[in-house]
């Protein structure tokens, strides 16, 4: 029995070739749990270890039903035990956190997308305050000169007419 178990848990070097850490599938998951049922399910003496084991599976399960009051489950073998089909087909927890992996990623890089898009508006912003700094700071002297060109011009135009009236 022990050879079987040694043969289904992968080393963590099998486990993911980037080195990241051992990532549970559902196949070795439901034989682990059947094997887990089976020992308790012979340990009746022990009634504590089923509960135990319930609640493990609902831990493991998303839609485990630790139940054994319905009689026509098919998730059920004759002496209430789940059997290894209905671990098969339950859900585990990690594939689902697996499958919400994908889109906290797709999450996480559209939400980088969205700061650098911030970011570049922020540029563009100051961009734009100094053009428009620059621009009226250049109208500003562009009317000052045609400003003091007309004060300058009126004031020669007023010394000539008062020189020559003189």
């Amino acid at each position: 029995m022990s050879s079987l178990v040694s043969s289904l848990t992968p080393t963590l070097s099998e486990s993911q070739p980037d080195g990241k850490g051992f990532e549970p599938d559902r196949v070795s998951t439901a034989i682990s749990a059947q094997f887990l049922n089976q020992v308790t399910g012979s340990l009746s003496q022990f009634t504590h270890l089923q509960t135990i084991c319930t609640e493990l599976y609902s831990f493991i399960y998303k839609d485990f039903s630790g139940s054994s009051d319905e009689s026509n489950n098919p998730d059920m073998d004759d002496s209430g035990n789940h059997d290894l089909r209905s671990f098969m087909h339950g859900m585990p927890f990690f594939e689902l956190a697996r499958s919400l992996r994908v889109h906290v990623t797709r999450l996480e890089e559209e939400r980088k997308e969205l700061e650098a898009e911030e970011a570049q508006l922020v540029v563009r912003r100051q961009v734009r305050k100094r053009v428009v700094r620059r621009l009226i700071t250049e109208r500003q002297r562009q009317l000052m000169h045609v400003f003091f060109g007309q004060w300058r011009t009126t004031v020669e135009k007023i010394h000539e007419k008062v020189s020559s009236d003189a």
